[in-house]
């Protein structure tokens, strides 16, 4: 147990919870998400496809017809939050922080695309005056993939490889750079979001 400022080791606040969705959920989840219209994103830092749940609830989906009977894009939104909360819930309980800021709200959730030749390179979430209001850093992995990690620059974090309904939280500063590293052939897709100062 954590006393007084004894923080522990940096590693002790990147924290993968395994499993927490099933494979039918996540096929579920992939069946949508196929559909959306992901946009290309491109700099000297990074090279991928994401699409965005917008302020309004509603994903960037001009051409899609979705049925009554199966899940929606409002719906996956519904369940990816609690997953958040959740995830970010279970987290300040296992790193035993004294002081945790109010879970408020959550950025629009990312869906993030990794095919072959793309990239993200090292970077921490939290750079400017705009991302400041960022405190947790959540990501949902949506498919097993042995050749994509989220890499961690600190030598004490591990690589994380991503593991199919897992759940990776961790702290979006500057103290954890990390970056999204792929072979060639690989793919990767995630969800991505953050938790937000009230």
């Amino acid at each position: 147990m954590k006393r007084g400022n004894d923080l522990g080791n940096l590693q002790d606040y990147v924290k993968l919870y395994d499993k927490i969705l099933d494979d039918q959920t996540c096929d579920d989840f992939l069946e949508i998400i196929k559909k959306a219209n992901f946009e290309r994103i491109e700099s000297d830092l990074f090279k991928f496809k994401q699409t965005i749940i917008t302020d309004d609830m509603m994903w960037h989906l001009d051409d899609m017809e979705v049925d009554e009977n199966e899940a929606s894009p409002l719906h996956i939104q519904d369940i990816f939050s609690g997953l958040f909360f959740s995830a970010a819930t279970n987290y300040f309980q296992d790193t035993e922080l004294p002081l945790v800021p109010e879970l408020e709200g959550f950025e629009n959730i990312r869906i993030k695309k990794f095919e072959s030749g793309d990239f993200y390179k090292l970077h921490s979430d939290v750079n400017d005056y705009k991302s400041a209001k960022r405190f947790l850093s959540v990501m949902i992995f949506l498919e097993n993939t042995d050749n994509c990690a989220i890499r961690f620059s600190n030598r004490s974090i591990c690589d994380i490889t991503p593991v199919r309904g897992s759940i990776l939280v961790f702290p979006p500063h500057w103290l954890f750079p990390y970056e999204v590293v792929c072979r060639d052939d690989a793919t990767m897709m995630y969800a991505h979001s953050y938790l937000h100062y009230v």
